[in-house]
């Protein structure tokens, strides 16, 4: 009787003591970020820092030197990465004090349009971060703090600044149907799909936000219209943006074109007000044909009469299109009730 006694007097004991035990740890706060560093260096804001931009130029404010083993804490490595030292030749030394922070960057190459040919900018990414340790007249000392790639003889630096918080999307923001083209592919990369980034000819210009979904499509090849792939919207200039892949069923490539997807809630709000009156609209919304400048509704020439196509996305109103066209036996030219068609087909791919 007294064992047992003692042994529930113990059990009691102990059993407040076994259950703050098992109480889990008190959160512990994130320690400051004044530099918004800590921000950029994983996940997608980590992608969307280092996969750059289209632009006509960066400010120049140091240069990688020579990279030897001479420069370097250990070994004589030709690519240096997170926690290596190496040296800056600084444009104006007077201005860098111990302790302040610079991006590493990259000119890759001048970007040109596919198919206009027009000059867009240069494409940079950003290579690294590092922190002077000690200035030398030109030269200043740094340790590397974060490498997002390898970093080489030559690249440039600029001041750190961390990006801008992304401007929220308006409660009221009506997006209009927007078709562009991918104008460049990452550097040394040639497979491009899902989880790449590429660039495209629409910016904030444009009217798209961070965030912003788009399908990639493609034309050619004899073939009609397939839907390849879809993009999301990681950083914005005002005329081109940086996207990534995230679903893709064949390699994306420089030309591919691309439109901008309605958000899953607007599409849902309209489909339970879609009637019949509304059909048409819908269909040249899908056209990228802005209200009233239907190309289905333009008058036809003199004598003939423009097909009606109703129903289904634009790749099968093209498809719809293309099988009514007729030809003469072994002639490439279309008969002339064929005028008509092409020219809705060349107003729809507008």
């Amino acid at each position: 009787m007294t064992r047992s006694l003692t042994t529930r007097l113990s059990a009691l004991a102990v059993s407040p003591l076994l259950a703050i035990l098992l109480l889990p740890p008190p959160a512990i706060p994130a320690p400051p970020d004044p530099t918004g560093l800590r921000s950029i260096t994983r996940g997608e804001a980590a992608l969307t820092f280092s996969s750059g931009f289209i632009r006509h130029s960066l400010p120049l404010e140091g240069v990688v030197s020579q990279i030897t083993g001479d420069s370097q804490t250990t070994g004589n490595k030709l690519l240096l990465g997170k926690g290596d030292v190496t040296y800056l030749h600084m444009a104006r030394p007077e201005d860098v004090t111990p302790g302040d922070l610079y991006t590493l960057y990259r000119r890759v190459h001048e970007v040109f349009h596919p198919t206009q040919g027009s000059y867009l900018g240069n494409l940079f990414i950003m290579v690294g971060i590092v922190q002077v340790t000690q200035i030398d007249g030109r030269l200043a000392t740094v340790r590397i703090l974060h490498s997002y790639g390898p970093i080489t003889s030559g690249d440039g630096a600029m001041r750190f600044a961390p990006p801008p918080p992304t401007e929220p999307a308006l409660a009221e923001r009506t997006l209009a149907t927007m078709t562009g083209m991918i104008i460049d592919l990452p550097p040394q990369q040639f497979l491009i799909g899902q989880s790449n980034v590429v660039y495209i000819d629409r910016g904030r210009h444009d009217g798209l936000q961070a965030g912003d979904r788009l399908d990639i499509f493609r034309l050619g090849s004899g073939l009609p219209m397939r839907l390849i792939g879809e993009v999301k919207v990681l950083a914005l200039e005002e005329t081109t943006a940086t996207v990534l892949v995230v679903r893709s069923t064949a390699p994306v490539l420089r030309g591919d074109r691309v439109i901008l997807k309605e958000p899953p809630e607007q599409a849902a709000a309209k489909s339970k007000r879609t009637t019949p009156d509304t059909l048409t609209e819908e269909l040249d919304r899908l056209a990228g044909i802005r209200a009233g400048q239907s190309p289905l509704a333009q008058p036809a020439p003199e004598g003939l009469e423009a097909v009606r196509v109703r129903g289904g996305s634009l790749e099968e109103q093209l498809a719809v299109l293309a099988r009514k066209l007729e030809f003469e036996p072994g002639e490439a030219p279309v008969k002339p009730a064929g005028l008509p068609i092409l020219k809705q087909i060349g107003d729809l791919l507008k």
